[in-house]
């Protein structure tokens, strides 16, 4: 998508102007768009959803075995 939607449509005129287009179109993409392999969320929401779904601290581990980091 990235390549297809910006980089092959964008001419850049320096390090710092790729940098500010290329986050606004990832904090975009994050944050705006909804994305069909994810329920129709958008990666952030879905991303929080899963935080909260998956959170350790909610119930105690009965298991002895280390948490992986």
């Amino acid at each position: 998508r990235m390549r297809d939607e910006l980089l092959n449509e964008t001419m850049f005129r320096n390090m710092a102007h790729a940098r500010a287009v290329i986050r606004a179109w990832a904090d975009d993409f994050n944050e705006t768009r909804p994305h069909s392999a994810l329920g129709y969320q958008t990666p952030k929401a879905f991303a929080e959803h899963l935080t909260t779904a998956t959170d350790t601290r909610a119930a105690p581990s009965e298991s002895s075995a280390r948490m992986s980091v």
